[in-house]
């Protein structure tokens, strides 16, 4: 495993955000390559990558430009298969994909993922589960394409006690339809086929937004995220669940 701190990570993410901006200036982008959206991502993933540094195939499911892909390859060096899926045209996003070394596939059915029964030890969901049509179904993929004890890791799943959600939904503006509750993920997993084994919260000051002024509070967030009240407002939960064939009493 080749050992990497965080401001190394941050700065790897940052050179590639800027490099496929020259190259494709999207909105989209261009807000993800902001200061604090890079350290919160890196923050997520030094917080899962313990549960997922021994796999050696793992899945960046719902993909889009892979960040966690990138920072695994970056991680982990050449010890990993990194697999990525999704919807979208790879070719914008191209320079992470490479960079990672991901085996990508576009992705044509709204449920089922092409891969045969068992083929990860590890998939990683960021930003996903909170936007696919039939939940239930595509945790049910999720069960079958991995392997016994794999291990599935959702992040940036959105807070149902999110301050930044709530004032989203006030102003009818970028809110998301679904939010979760810890209580609620851990039941839903439960469900089907997987047991918690971590469920936390992340990301209490804003990402992307009035950068000028949050930029300077972001140095709290990684207390803020762990300390009560606070954390309870926190954007999102992040999950690390075990793959289960059956569930002890």
């Amino acid at each position: 495993m080749t050992l990497t701190n965080s401001a190394q990570l941050f700065q790897t993410i940052q050179a590639l955000y800027q490099k496929q901006l020259e190259i494709a200036p999207t909105a989209y982008l261009r807000a993800h390559a902001s200061p604090n959206s890079i350290h919160r991502h890196v923050g997520v993933f030094l917080r899962y990558l313990p549960f997922v540094q021994e796999c050696r195939r793992i899945l960046d499911w719902g993909c889009f430009h892979a960040v966690d892909s990138c920072l695994l390859r970056t991680c982990l060096g050449d010890q990993a298969e990194l697999h990525g899926c999704d919807y979208n045209d790879p070719e914008p996003v191209r320079t992470f994909h490479q960079y990672a070394g991901l085996e990508y596939h576009r992705l044509e059915n709204g449920i089922r993922l092409p891969y045969a029964d068992a083929s990860f030890e590890a998939v990683i969901g960021s930003g996903v589960l909170e936007h696919v049509a039939m939940v239930g179904e595509s945790l049910k993929e999720l069960h079958r394409i991995l392997a016994n004890n794999g291990v599935l890791v959702i992040t940036f799943l959105p807070n149902a006690r999110s301050y930044t959600e709530f004032l989203a939904r006030r102003m009818k503006v970028n809110y998301h339809h679904r939010r979760y509750s810890p209580r609620q993920i851990e039941q839903l997993l439960l469900h089907y086929g997987f047991e918690p084994v971590m469920i936390a919260y992340h990301q209490f000051i804003p990402a992307q937004k009035m950068q000028g002024v949050f930029k300077y509070l972001w140095r709290f967030n990684a207390a803020l995220e762990k300390l009560p009240p606070f954390k309870w407002f926190s954007a999102n939960l992040m999950v690390v669940a075990i793959r289960r064939t059956s569930m002890s009493s």
